[in-house]
């Protein structure tokens, strides 16, 4: 509004000029330098005045831009940030098997490629952010502080949450194996075990067989 102001009165500071021009002609020398220097002086600060009405209507036009970006891209981090932070939480040791844990393992190698690959776009939101603070007074800043600070603090938190998880997936695994290693170990030893058994209750039977059959002899 105040720059169309400035515009629509354009017409008077020509007008003003005109009509210097005109009562120049009518006056003394003295009179004209004095006319002279107060159109100049009418100009010059009309001028400065369009100057700076421009300038502040491209910084208002910036930070509007500036905030539509930030908005933006803030609430899609946050949704992706908390959506990302609900799937690490559920990638808890839920089934001991090897398959499952390295099913979970795959999910996490998913998940950690997409965490990486958002870094710089966090970086960016960070980034348009501390511009928007530059032309933010009042409230705003306090809040627009806020937004940065939960985007940093989340982002970090998944970044946490993600090797932690990988850590105890790992381990989770490596006792997986572990014990399907020993269980199939002792399986075979109980085959073997029950094999000399059986082995040993034939020959016995046989044995009592024979031992009979020489009874019956006799």
């Amino acid at each position: 509004a105040l720059e169309d102001d400035i515009i629509n009165h354009n017409k008077h500071l020509h007008q003003a000029v005109s009509i210097g021009q005109s009562l120049k002609v009518l006056s003394s020398r003295e009179d004209k330098d004095m006319v002279q220097s107060k159109l100049d002086c009418s100009q010059v600060w009309y001028f400065e005045i369009q100057e700076k009405s421009h300038s502040r209507s491209e910084l208002l036009q910036q930070a509007l831009c500036n905030a539509k970006i930030f908005g933006e891209d803030e609430v899609e981090l946050m949704n992706w940030l908390n959506e990302v932070h609900g799937k690490l939480s559920k990638l808890s040791v839920q089934d001991h098997s090897t398959e499952a844990l390295w099913k979970q393992q795959s999910e996490l190698r998913v998940l950690q490629e997409d965490i990486l690959l958002r870094k710089q776009s966090v970086d960016q939101a960070l980034l348009n952010g501390l511009e928007l603070l530059k032309q933010t007074t009042g409230d705003e800043v306090l809040i627009i502080q806020d937004k940065l600070e939960a985007i940093k603090a989340r982002y970090s938190d998944i970044t946490k949450l993600s090797a932690d998880v990988a850590k105890t997936l790992e381990h989770a695994l490596q006792l997986a194996t572990q014990l399907q290693s020993t269980h199939e170990e002792l399986c075979r030893w109980l085959d073997g075990v029950e094999v000399e058994l059986l082995s040993y209750e034939t020959q016995t039977l046989k044995g009592e067989a024979s031992n009979q059959a020489q009874e019956r002899q006799k």
